[in-house]
C-alpha cells in the first residue's frame, strides 16, 4: 500500500519528467525553425 506521500512524489516527479521532455522537444523545434 502507497503512502499518500509517495503518490505526491510520484506525480510531481512525473509532471517535472514531461516538462523536461517537452522542454527538450521545444528546443529541438527551435533549432529547426532557425
Amino acid at each position: 500500500k502507497k503512502m499518500f506521500i509517495d503518490v505526491i512524489l510520484e506525480k510531481l516527479y512525473l509532471t517535472h519528467e514531461r516538462s523536461l521532455h517537452i522542454g527538450k522537444d521545444g528546443c529541438s523545434r527551435n533549432i529547426l525553425l532557425v
